[in-house]
């Protein structure tokens, strides 16, 4: 048996694919962490620049423990975790398979132990047009001071219930970039549901980013592996929409996951898919709230259950995911814009962009039209599971009796800050191992506007201060409002961001935290 901790030291070090445990790294150098079960880590810091020492203390370098074992086969896990801090409390994420959440930014006191259990099954995933075997189980952890005390892993003769889900990038598993930001990865819904399911079933992502209900390749895969008792969850519409697959050729393509499932003894639960994020679409500017632009989808797959249910079946549900993902964020948005309106009462512009929260973004960039974020993805899978509950409560519903039965007693991340969108959680500006760490490498004027400036690998975060002159004379002066992917980001719109044609500029780069890294330039502009 092959087992230890994971790390990469170049492209021979197991672990660089991020299709084996969903993590992704750059070319920094990080520290190597093969113990093959035995024997203790042994690290030496002073080989890894100042941005990774600062990130492995705060905890966005994952540990990361991989064993192999046999395909085809049902596991019950248990972690052991702690906060190895008797004096700070700590966040703790952790992980299975391609980065499955079990718990997210889960709180821990001053060091706290606690175990998490649940249930795997090994099998093949269809993605990127071939099929990956799967004989690896992996456990990841990240977070400040967070520590893995123990893993315990039972094999069992019989397969357990397991949850397949079948859908697009809005449900599916995210392979993350190292260091791990919460807010700037992308989230699938269906990532995050064994954190609030019955911890008993099994949770199998089949799901893939640019799918259609019409897909055949993850379907053929998921059918061949289901067994009598298992459940299956599709979410589609999302890209039928974009692709012009009409409503009733989206209905008609459900009819084969209801053939499959009924024949294979699983029952089948449609759902409607999440919403885009176009202010200038959906965002209601006189209710101040999101609405959806996705109602024909999610009624035609509610109008598809209602039929098979008047037939007298009862294997298969609806739920309204579009519903209470709207729901959800309209409350989220709220909370955001109190707190923002009690330290600056002129925050009323700024409830529309509450939301951007939940969206997957760079830190200071702009926000992903339709990919929520990890904090959007743990809210959507509690929203889904506490409508789960109340289907299940309030109707005949006995369909989500066992996904919801022992459900965990977790709550989701929910992001509030005060002073605009908290930085720790996203990325900060790549890192290098370039002597000079700050070259200008292009500087994009539009019509006399500076929209960027391009940095060429910026170890800092950093700042620009733009000087326009008439002649020898100062005329104006303004900031970069931000940084994204080492790019220098302006406001177009600043009146102060005007280049008349023969003016004189300066551009002054500062790092945010390190004051003798600094580079000036100086040209003319022309058009």
């Amino acid at each position: 048996m092959i087992y230890g901790l994971l790390g990469i030291s170049g492209s021979e070090t197991i672990g660089m694919n991020g299709m084996l445990d969903g993590f992704e790294y750059n070319r920094e150098v990080y520290p190597v962490q093969i113990t093959e079960g035995s024997g203790y880590i042994e690290v030496d810091y002073d080989k890894y620049s100042p941005i990774l020492k600062r990130c492995i203390k705060d905890g966005y370098i994952p540990l990361r423990f991989s064993v192999e074992l046999e395909e085809h086969r049902y596991y019950t896990v248990t972690v052991r975790l702690l906060n190895t801090s008797k004096t700070e409390n700590t966040r703790v994420t952790l992980c299975s398979e391609k980065r499955r959440f079990i718990l997210f930014e889960k709180e821990l006191l001053p060091g706290e132990r606690i175990d998490a259990a649940f249930n795997v099954n090994l099998e093949s995933v269809f993605s990127h047009g071939a099929l990956y075997p799967n004989n690896v189980l992996n456990v990841s952890i990240c977070g400040s001071h967070a520590g893995l005390a123990e893993i315990r892993i039972k094999k069992h003769d019989d397969f357990g219930k397991t949850l397949w889900i079948l859908g697009d990038s809005t449900v599916c598993d995210y392979i993350s970039p190292v260091p791990c930001y919460p807010l700037r990865n992308y989230g699938g819904t269906g990532a995050f549901l064994s954190k609030y399911i019955n911890p008993e079933i099994a949770v199998s992502n089949q799901a893939e980013g640019g799918l259609c209900a019409s897909d055949e390749d993850h379907f053929d895969n998921t059918v061949k592996h289901m067994r009598k008792g298992d459940f299956l969850y599709v979410q589609y519409g999302i890209n039928d929409k974009q692709q012009y697959n009409d409503i009733a050729q989206y209905r008609d393509n459900l009819e084969k996951y209801y053939t499959a499932a009924r024949e294979k003894g699983v029952k089948l639960i449609i759902a409607s898919c999440t919403q885009r994020h176009e202010k200038n679409k959906n965002w209601n500017s006189q209710l101040e709230m999101w609405q959806s632009t996705m109602r024909d989808y999610a009624c035609a797959a509610s109008e598809f259950v209602e039929r098979k249910r008047r037939e007298g079946k009862r294997d298969i549900a609806f739920l309204d995911v579009n519903k209470v993902f709207i729901n959800r964020l309209n409350m989220l948005i709220r909370q955001v814009f109190k707190k923002h309106n009690e330290i600056k009462p002129d925050g009323q512009k700024l409830i529309q962009y509450a939301a951007d929260y939940y969206y997957r973004t760079d830190k200071h960039a702009e926000v992903d039209p339709e990919h929520i974020n990890e904090a959007g993805a743990d809210n959507t899978a509690f929203a889904i599971v506490t409508e789960m509950k109340h289907l299940k409560n309030s109707s005949e519903e006995a369909l989500f009796d066992e996904i919801v039965e022992n459900a965990r007693d977790e709550l989701p991340y929910v992001v509030v800050d005060i002073e605009g969108m908290p930085a720790d959680l996203y990325s900060n500006a790549e890192v290098t191992d370039m002597e000079y760490p700050v070259i200008i490498e292009k500087i994009l004027i539009n019509n006399g506007r500076l929209e960027y400036v391009k940095l060429n690998a910026a170890a800092e975060n950093c700042r620009g201060f733009i000087q326009i002159y008439n002649g020898d004379d100062l005329s104006t002066e303004f900031y970069s409002t931000g940084m994204s992917r080492n790019k220098l980001l302006f406001d177009e719109n600043d009146d102060k961001n005007y280049f008349p044609r023969g003016c004189i500029y300066r551009i002054n780069i500062v790092s945010m935290t390190n004051k003798y890294l600094s580079l000036e330039w100086k040209d003319e502009y022309w058009g």
